[in-house]
């Protein structure tokens, strides 16, 4: 279609990560969560257009 998006699947490290209720660190989420958050912050529109171009 070439509509294709780039993805990226972040989790938090955590014990029984199969099952209905999983144990997680909160500084794992938190840094995680800030770590996400730098990413966005950088993005410029050169780089969109660099992971989207599949040529």
């Amino acid at each position: 279609t070439g509509t294709d998006v780039p993805t990226v699947v972040m989790g938090p490290a955590t014990r029984h990560g199969h099952c209905a209720a999983s144990i997680a660190d909160c500084r794992d989420i938190l840094q995680m969560q800030q770590l996400l958050s730098a990413l966005i912050q950088r993005l410029t529109r050169e780089t969109v257009v660099q992971l989207t171009d599949f040529r």
